[in-house]
């Protein structure tokens, strides 16, 4: 793979009803640019051959990756979301999809997710979701195959923070029709706010020392390599992101409630207030 190709090898795509096996190349336009094209071969020899691409369609404005499994045939599935599109791959193996996921992510930046729940009395309906946190941008997604139910750019958040088995945040003015206050249930909320915190100041907490790249899975290499150097990856970003994390930050909260179920919520604490926010927009108002 050249340098500007992230990842590239046999996937399935959707034609109408039906998956097709089709060599598929996932590349930057330039080292700095945070978009892909997704460029489409018949085969791996079509490609080499140096053929043109049977189709070709560039991803912008990518707000999360997301992994799932068996839909409509497919034993896995890898989702690249974006805020107007998405692109839906398949794959026979999971050595393949970790191997995809990890690539992709480690090219696209910070990019996180977390199992939520959006809890009631805002305007999204109620139920478990995924956050997605790609970057600057800030997703919340559900269904499968996954589409996205709301979307933040993450320095126009007025507040946010940890609440007990939780997480919310407030959209400022500048989210437009998705201002306003948002509760989540979750159960890594400190990791979650922690993120928040590097991240809306240009801090990269899940990159090695000096930008090294680490050793990235092979799309065709083995089950066993794959899932151990997987396993490792992930222990040692747990324990980076632990030590970092430790500190203490109560957000309280309470909601009234009217027929069983909470219509409102008020905050009786303050979220972090971020100092990039106040270059951007003053508050607009206080919460008692």
């Amino acid at each position: 793979m050249t340098d500007s190709v992230v990842v590239e090898g046999y996937a399935r795509l959707r034609d109408g009803k039906k998956w097709k096996t089709r060599w598929v190349v996932l590349r930057k336009p330039s080292p700095v640019a945070d978009c892909l094209v997704l460029l489409v071969f018949k085969d791996k020899s079509d490609k080499a051959q140096g053929n043109k691409e049977r189709a070709s369609v560039t991803l912008e404005e990518i707000c999360g990756v997301e992994t799932g499994q068996w839909f409509e045939g497919v034993a896995f599935t890898l989702t690249i979301l974006c805020l107007n599109q998405t692109a839906l791959l398949g794959f026979d193996s999971k050595e393949a999809l970790q191997a995809w996921d990890a690539r992709l992510r480690y090219s696209l930046g910070e990019v996180h997710r977390f199992s939520v729940g959006v809890l009631p009395g805002t305007k999204l309906e109620s139920g478990p979701a995924t956050l997605h946190l790609c970057n600057n941008l800030l997703a919340l997604a559900r269904d499968v195959p996954p589409a996205i139910i709301g979307h933040w750019n993450l320095p126009d958040l007025r507040r946010y923070g940890p609440v007990p088995n939780g997480f919310v945040f407030e959209g400022g003015t500048r989210c437009g029709y998705w201002a306003g206050v948002f509760l989540l249930s979750s159960a890594e909320s400190e990791q979650i706010s922690f993120l928040f915190d590097c991240i809306v100041r240009g801090i990269s907490p899940t990159r090695g020392p000096f930008g090294l790249r680490p050793v990235l899975p092979d799309p065709s290499g083995s089950q066993t390599n794959s899932e151990e150097k997987l396993n490792h990856d992930a222990q040692e970003l747990e324990k980076r992101l632990s030590m970092l994390s430790h500190r203490s930050s109560t957000v309280s909260y309470c909601a009234s409630a009217g027929g069983g179920r909470p219509q409102h919520v008020r905050l009786l604490g303050r979220f972090r207030h971020q100092p990039i926010r106040e270059q951007h927009e003053q508050p607009d108002g206080h919460l008692d």
